[in-house]
């Protein structure tokens, strides 16, 4: 801590010099709310999309959390791009469309000249993916493999045997199916707000894994401790 007025060209006697080991730590992750300031500044969507770009990401699983994080699909995604159309991963491609759409709305630009403009980018774009279709369709594939070998296990499909398993489906619901899908159907349906734990006690078919769920309300934390086929009977009713 410097007590002393300091100006530039002066002498100063050095009595200790310490070197500190210091870990950088990384930036925090988005939420959906500082996701969408993000866009704002820079200049990708408008008041009325922005949320609804959002949800796409989530619903394609692409991300996931309340602190975003690409899920492996997401990372693969982000990969192809990079390598083989990487004018579509950047903001520029994206705000200058959106300011050419402004020019037709102020009557700078005619409608017509702005499709041919964009068709005339995306067809590139599109003839440049076809080009490497088998590979791009390879690592999708690799990338939904490994999302669903690291999603959570809650135990043994009672009809086929192949690992139950927690994921989403298009819509963003969450639920168990069977790691055979879609050779075998078995699914079941879970609580759609707060969080999951897999508890190490079965249920009593010996094959699958309690499940409790934990959520806030009104301040006041609650749990639930529910077997997954029980929770399906009781939905079906």
């Amino acid at each position: 801590i410097i007590t002393f007025e300091v100006r530039r060209g002066d002498r100063i006697r050095v009595k200790e010099i310490k070197v500190l080991e210091r870990k950088t730590r990384p930036p925090r992750r988005y939420t959906q709310a500082s996701l969408v300031k993000e866009m704002e500044k820079l200049g990708l969507g408008t008041k009325s999309t922005r949320h609804e770009i959002i949800k796409k990401l989530f619903s394609r699983k692409y991300v996931e959390g309340k602190y975003i994080k690409p899920t492996n699909l997401g990372k693969a995604v982000i990969e192809l791009i990079e390598r083989f159309v990487p004018i579509i991963g950047s903001p520029e491609l994206t705000r200058k469309i959106e300011k050419e759409m402004d020019k037709i709305e102020t009557g700078e630009k005619r409608k017509d000249e702005v499709i041919m403009e964009a068709r005339r980018i995306l067809k590139g774009i599109f003839e440049n993916l076809m080009k490497n279709v088998s590979l791009v369709g390879e690592s999708i594939r690799e990338s939904k493999r490994k999302d669903l070998e690291s999603s959570k296990k809650v135990g043994i499909c009672p009809k086929c045997g192949a690992p139950l398993i927690i994921t989403r489906s298009k819509r963003g619901k969450r639920f168990i199916m069977c790691m055979n899908y879609p050779k075998c159907r078995t699914t079941y349906p879970l609580p759609q707000k707060g969080r999951i734990y897999v508890l190490k006690e079965m249920c009593a078919d010996g094959k699958v894994h309690k499940i409790k769920i934990v959520w806030r309300e009104r301040g006041v934390k609650k749990e639930w401790i529910l077997c997954p086929s029980d929770y399906s009977q009781e939905k079906e009713k």
